[in-house]
């Protein structure tokens, strides 16, 4: 059995009308930075925001080995897979995170995940959280479904 996971990073402007909830958790994160620094974990989840976004979890990455984070909403894309998929799978998703915990940087991108029965296809978001405001120790994860798109000229029925 074979699976497959695209990764395909996309600028923020390229949120669309599908991406409403990642656009509302990015305003509502950037509007808790002060002075440039990143906000703190506790200053965006708060319960308005949990009631407010769907699709979100956090993954605490104080650890250094990357290995040892949980996925967390991330996880549930690979929910079902053979043990050993998932496993590759989930390492294939760990460098984006190590490299935002890295360099403080918001994350868009198109994840596409495909194999025998599946074809998922998710927008991810990933904001990062710093107490001190500039050594990240926690990433809010936001995923959006696609809606499937017809291909160009296919006949409606």
């Amino acid at each position: 059995m074979t699976f497959s996971l695209r990764k395909r990073p996309m600028p923020l402007h390229a949120l669309d009308a599908d991406d409403l909830n990642l656009d509302f958790a990015h305003r509502w994160w950037h509007g808790r930075r002060r002075g440039g620094l990143l906000p703190a974990r506790s200053a965006v989840d708060t319960p308005e925001f949990r009631l407010l976004v769907r699709d979100a979890g956090w993954i605490e990455v104080a650890d250094d080995a990357a290995e040892h984070w949980s996925l967390g909403p991330l996880a549930g894309l690979l929910a079902g897979l053979p043990v050993d998929r998932a496993a590759a799978l989930a390492a294939a998703l760990r460098p984006d995170l190590e490299a935002i915990r890295f360099t403080g940087a918001v994350l868009v991108q198109e994840l596409t995940l495909t194999g025998p029965g599946i074809h998922l296809v998710r927008r991810q978001l990933v904001l990062p959280h710093a107490d001190d405001g500039t050594r990240v120790r926690d990433l809010l994860v936001v995923l959006g479904e696609r809606r499937p798109v017809r291909a160009a000229g296919s006949l409606s029925g």
